[in-house]
């Protein structure tokens, strides 16, 4: 399915580089609030989002005049946080990636943050409704992509006898088989046009809706909402 879902966009962009039909471009950029779907299902866990950004190009084939058949190539920060407050008098500790029970140990796991970037490569359709005399109007989109960890690190959090400490540690995805490099996921998308200058502005929220485990043993799966702000301008 991930291949297709590749090789379908790969596919889009081809038809729109040799159709003479118009094509509209764009950049976007916004943020993202992320968290994962499950992560540890210890009772006194608290998950949070976490921000990040999103930036990718968007390259449009407009079929007629209201829906449009592309591809958005970019960037996008995505992780979560989890926060134990209760672990204080528990006997858990890091090692590397996983937690381990350790009873005899004075260092007590606090929390931790998963930061991943993203280079995705999702297919969309795009309806747009304009109003009025054309210079404003709004949109939805939505569509399937495949993204691939370009980075991904931890932030670890401990509680010791001698205060609170920590750790920053690089997920090797070579030699971790912990976490999956590949997710695929479902994206959406609403927002509003603006006609400025030569193009249009527009303003939106976003959302991605992760398929994949990207976690062995542990049914972790990306969630996202945000907003972006984007100007498109018509090619041909």
């Amino acid at each position: 399915m991930k291949l297709r879902i590749h090789f379908s966009a790969l596919l889009v962009l081809a038809f729109m580089l040799t159709s003479s039909a118009q094509v509209t471009f764009g950049i976007e950029a916004g943020q993202l609030h992320s968290w994962h779907s499950t992560a540890l299902t210890f009772s006194d866990q608290n998950n949070s989002t976490l921000k990040g950004l999103s930036v990718n190009v968007s390259l449009y084939k407009n079929l007629n005049r209201f829906i449009h058949l592309g591809i958005e190539p970019g960037i996008a920060q995505r992780g979560t946080r989890h926060d134990y407050p209760d672990f204080i008098s528990s006997s858990f500790i890091v090692s590397g990636t996983t937690l381990v029970t350790a009873p005899t140990s004075s260092f007590f796991y606090a929390g931790d943050v998963i930061h991943s970037t993203y280079v995705q490569l999702p297919l969309l359709a795009r309806v747009q409704v304009p109003l009025g005399n054309g210079n404003f109007g709004f949109f939805i989109k939505g569509g399937a992509g495949v993204s691939w960890v370009a980075s991904a690190y931890e932030e670890i959090g401990i509680l010791g006898a001698e205060g609170i400490g920590g750790a920053i540690l690089k997920i090797d995805f070579k030699n971790n088989d912990d976490f999956r490099r590949i997710d695929f996921g479902i994206h959406s998308g609403a927002g509003l046009n603006l006609k400025i200058g030569l193009g249009q502005l527009s303003l939106g929220c976003i959302g991605y809706y992760g398929m994949s485990q990207i976690s062995v043993g542990n049914d972790r799966r990306n969630r996202s909402i945000g907003y972006s702000l984007g100007y498109h301008i018509l090619l041909n």
